[in-house]
């Protein structure tokens, strides 16, 4: 049987769900509890970035955001129906270790949006389409695809922006049935990032940097295999459009990133398939312990960060 499948002279890998779920890597048992507690948290970010209390203002902040969340997030009976456990133990937020991905996206977003409103910078959605020659050095590389993503990534940052932005991704593939590649899952990043307004212009109608960068990491973009290597999206254009907060709108986004993860995951053999870079996973780590306060235990730094939180205006 044919392993490979042409596209415009590059190869597709081909993907095996059945192999892949007979060799998944073994993790330690989910916490059905944690799940629950998850899910019942991120039902209650959304619901506080809807209806934030006291109505929406100019001065509402993410801060204040998470001080309206409540204290005890509503579990569903539905999903303890069979459970023994009582609704006491249920609704409170899981610590951030054991924290669903969906949910440590959703405080990367709402963390990088809060250093948006105190910078010159822009928290930007971004899809990056993975090319094929980039897939298979991605599935060989010893460390594992999302860590040689990350660091192609950050290297062409660097580069191209004399630094690495604040940002986070996950990796999505999902069956492209009827196309050029032939129901192989394609995979593609999806994501958001810390961009100043000079990073993402386009100059004499040249690549923007982030663009640059991308492009360095990731390789040149076919006609034929995508008809852009990078998109980037704008979240407050996409709240206006419909009718809903910049915050929402970043929720949302981090939402939309998961639709397919469990897929993605059992492709790739890994127990996650995001990362972010360090400052925006412990800022968020920071937000997030306001609503752990007893489980939280904060370094010196930390409490230094989550000060500064406090203390903006």
């Amino acid at each position: 049987m044919e392993n490979r499948v042409s596209t415009y002279g590059e190869e597709w890998p081909l993907f095996d769900l059945c192999h892949s779920m007979k060799n998944t890597k073994s993790s330690k048992k989910v916490i059905l509890v944690d799940r629950f507690r998850s899910d019942a948290t991120l039902k209650a970010v959304r619901l506080a970035a809807l209806f934030p209390v006291g109505g929406f203002s100019a001065s509402f902040s993410i801060i204040d955001l998470i001080h309206s969340i409540p204290s005890n997030t509503q579990v569903s009976r539905e999903q303890l129906k069979d459970s023994r456990r009582q609704l006491q133990h249920l609704n409170k937020a899981p610590e951030w270790r054991y924290a669903k991905p969906e949910l440590k996206a959703v405080f990367y977003q709402l963390t990088m949006l809060q250093q948006a409103e105190q910078s010159d910078c822009l928290l930007t959605p971004f899809t990056a389409n993975l090319t094929p020659e980039f897939v298979k050095k991605a599935l060989q590389n010893k460390k594992g695809f999302i860590d040689y993503t990350k660091r192609k990534i950050d290297k062409a940052m660097l580069s191209e922006l004399s630094k690495i932005p604040q940002y986070w991704f996950v990796v999505e593939m999902v069956p492209v049935f009827g196309s050029h590649t032939k129901g192989r899952q394609r995979p593609h990043l999806h994501g958001g990032v810390l961009l100043t307004t000079e990073e993402k212009e386009s100059t004499r109608k040249q690549k923007t940097p982030v663009s640059e960068a991308f492009h360095k990491a990731i390789g040149k973009c076919h006609p034929g295999f995508s008809e852009r290597l990078l998109v980037m999206g704008d979240h407050k254009d996409h709240a206006e459009k419909n009718g809903i907060t910049e915050t929402t709108a970043a929720i949302n986004w981090a939402g939309y990133c998961f639709k397919l993860n469990t897929f993605a995951r059992l492709y790739l053999n890994s127990k996650s398939n995001l990362t972010a870079d360090n400052e925006t996973k412990r800022q968020a780590e920071v937000l997030y312990g306001l609503l752990t306060p007893k489980a939280a235990k904060l370094s010196p730094e930390d409490e230094s960060t989550l000060e500064a939180f406090m203390s903006w205006n």
